[in-house]
């Protein structure tokens, strides 16, 4: 079975090729890494799959159409248009003088020497996207430089920049670049080091070339934070630690903005080091890495060589110093362009800094409502949960769930041996992560770790929150303050679902002494995917996914959520299973959880990581599954569509252990009401006893 579904991995890789459209002289023949999905690579990493989306490679003698001479990425892959990790610290097993610390180059699952492929951020455009609020047509690889003292590491006020986002739309549109460091979805089974001190991984720019500035950072909170910026006239080439660093955990890895003053080549040599426990310093070979930003005609390719790209009918306006924009007309007057530089809209006063601007089409007087004034109208209204008196316990079930502290965590649907299941992988140990069944864990929030102020451009999307809560970033800086909470389907057989139809998220019941709000962060704002005050929300995912949402819990206290994952089968029955998570917001909560004397549950699912379907390293998988790999998040959908009224009409999901009332012997002020969906679902048949 497994040499059938990797024969037909190959014919399709070997039809899809044929169909880039790239002229046979820029291309050369797309072949596969060598090994098959289980094995390990030559440099000794999990075999994944690379980015199926556009299979482009350069030919060996392709010609720079700017210099004439051999193009620098000549006989290289471009990546764009899916996962990617441009910089990932590791060791390369295959090197000449063996086991090397290096940088490598993370190309959709497969972990590739970074001299065999280039990242490519070029002109694309937006179908269409709820999650990131863009409109078909909407420029996804440039952003306009907000006005605000926080973002002027990227330019001036006004000023367009090249941008590969950290919040990514569902087709991951323009490129989703992260960075790396012994990712254990990467590594082989006891390949995450532990003796780099204080768990971290450094890495240097050691060299750069480009024609201006490139800066790498993240929104977190409402506010830009800098990992690095390098440009020409920077100073560096000296001793590990005293150039342009920055450092990552190991055991992680996350995604982040890409901005870029001017269109170009950029080569950045990049040197990995680390200070080990034992008090040596291991410092890795320099490898370079190379973006090709702009039009194809602005990095020397020949025109058409970048193929699948969108029109972009809704632009920013042109970057730096650029003399065209994407069309190759004649821009160089608007190099400077202001907000407003977005031909086809009008900038609205509610529009977030760096995202295309729309107007809005209210119906007219007497007019039919909207199906979105529908939704609207049908939405309960927000209500503050009151506290209950306290209890014996705060948990529902037989055992008290264990207190997860730190590290990366997704609450994951994922299919195992034929079956489908709702879990958490646990990897707060990088490299042993355990898989824990519904109701058997609870999430520690510290004050030191959560603690913030509401931003302020996040109070109109919140409502009518207080000024002060708890918050889980999107982004893992915190990895090793608190846990980093994401969301998966990466594990689902999306070819055993109703072709185009989502995988759906949902919280079903809730409790709570406040709120939690969930969803992404944008530059200078937020969008939100669930919120408890509002049940009727949902969230889809349309092909196989990792994304990891912010958390914003209103006051502290114990909260218990039910996350529904609920999917339609061909024949169209609904069938879903429930993940039951608590969180332990705040010191005051975490200390009574911690002081109850019933020992934690330490159970876990007996299952096999590589026996789910489509794990990165795992076994073989679909082809047309592989292809759907995502990183990014997925679809917002609000109630009213026809989706969102589907009925469940089966159901088999993993029991809860024991469901007895909610309660929690804690301090004043940190009880649990509880809140359940408004409307109506058949149940189905009842919870079978635990079996794996």
């Amino acid at each position: 079975m497994k040499k059938a579904i990797a024969a037909a991995g190959s014919a399709l890789i070997a039809a899809s090729t044929a169909l880039v459209g790239v002229p046979s002289a820029l291309a050369a023949p797309y072949v596969e890494m060598p090994g098959k999905i289980g094995e390990l690579t030559p440099s000794g990493h999990k075999k994944g799959y690379p980015t199926f989306k556009q299979k482009v490679i350069l030919d060996e003698e392709l010609e720079d159409t700017n210099t004439g001479g051999t193009h620098v990425c000549a006989g290289r892959k471009l990546i764009y248009q899916g996962h990617a990790d441009p910089i990932y610290g590791t060791y390369d097993r295959s090197a000449p003088e063996g086991k090397q610390l290096t940088s490598m180059f993370v190309d959709g699952q497969d972990v590739v020497p970074a001299d065999t492929v280039c990242a490519r951020l070029a002109p694309d455009a937006s179908e269409g996207d709820s999650s990131t609020g863009a409109q078909p047509g909407d420029q996804v690889s440039k952003m306009v430089v907000p006005d605000d003292p926080a973002y002027s590491f990227l330019g001036e006020p006004g000023q367009v920049v090249w941008h590969a986002p950290q919040l990514i739309e569902w087709s991951q549109r323009p490129i989703y670049a992260g960075i790396g460091a012994f990712d254990p979805s990467h590594e082989a089974d006891g390949g995450v080091p532990n003796d780099f001190a204080d768990g971290l991984l450094h890495f240097d720019i050691t060299g750069f070339e480009g024609p201006g500035r490139m800066s790498i950072f993240y929104n977190e909170g409402a506010e830009p934070h800098e990992i690095v910026s390098v440009e020409p006239g920077d100073t560096i080439g000296g001793e590990p630690g005293e150039n342009k660093s920055f450092s990552r955990n190991v055991g992680a890895h996350g995604h982040y903005g890409w901005a870029f003053t001017e269109p170009g080549i950029y080569r950045i040599t990049v040197t990995t080091w680390g200070d080990k426990t034992d008090g040596t310093r291991e410092v890795g070979t320099p490898a370079e890495l190379i973006w090709l930003v702009g039009s194809d005609s602005q990095v020397g390719l020949p025109d058409g060589t970048t193929t699948g790209l969108r029109e972009v009918t809704n632009d920013f306006g042109v970057a730096g110093k650029e003399t065209e924009s994407a069309d190759g007309t004649d821009s160089a007057d608007s190099a400077a362009a202001p907000n407003n530089s977005a031909p086809t809209s009008t900038p609205a006063k509610s529009a977030k800094p760096g995202t295309p601007t729309r107007q809005s089409t209210p119906s007219a007087p007497g007019a039919e409502p909207s199906e979105s004034e529908k939704r609207r109208e049908q939405t309960p209204p927000r209500r503050e949960p009151k506290p209950e008196q306290e209890s014996a316990t705060w948990w529902a079930g037989q055992h008290k769930p264990h207190i997860i502290r730190s590290g990366h965590m997704d609450m994951a649907l994922t299919d195992v041996d034929g079956n489908r299941y709702a879990l958490l992988l646990d990897d707060e140990n990088p490299d042993q992560r355990v898989t824990r069944l519904s109701g058997t864990f609870a999430f520690a929030l510290s004050d030191a770790a959560t603690a913030q102020t509401l931003p302020t451009a996040w109070a109109e999307p919140f409502g009518a929150v207080p000024g002060h809560g708890y918050y889980v970033p999107m982004s893992n800086t915190k990895l090793s303050e608190a846990p980093w909470l994401g969301f998966s389907t990466e594990h689902v057989d999306y070819e055993t679902l109703k072709p185009d139809a989502p995988v759906r998220l949902s919280i079903t019941e809730f409790s709570g002494p406040g709120a939690m709000i969930s969803g992404h962060e944008t530059i200078g704002g937020a969008t939100i995917a669930l919120d408890s005050r509002d049940l009727s929300r949902t969230y889809d995912y349309p092909g196989r996914s990792h994304d990891h949402q912010f958390f914003w819990f209103t006051r502290e206290g114990v909260y218990r959520t039910t996350f529904r994952y609920e999917w339609t089968n061909p024949d169209g029955a609904v069938q879903y299973q429930d993940l039951e998570a608590y969180f332990l917001v705040g010191d005051r909560a975490i200390s009574a959880a911690e002081n109850n004397s019933k020992p934690e549950d330490t159970s876990e699912a007996d299952i096999d990581e590589g026996s789910m379907v489509c794990s990165p390293g795992g076994q073989d998988c679909p082809p047309a599954a592989a292809e759907g790999d995502h990183g990014g998040p997925g679809v917002s959908n609000k109630p009213g569509s026809t989706a969102r009224a589907m009925q469940a009409t089966w159901v088999q999901r993993l029991p809860v252990q024991g469901r007895g009332q909610l309660a929690g012997k804690l301090p004043p002020g940190l009880g649990m009401p509880t809140q359940r969906r408004a409307h109506g679902r058949r149940r189905g048949r009842p919870a079978h006893p635990r079996q794996h």
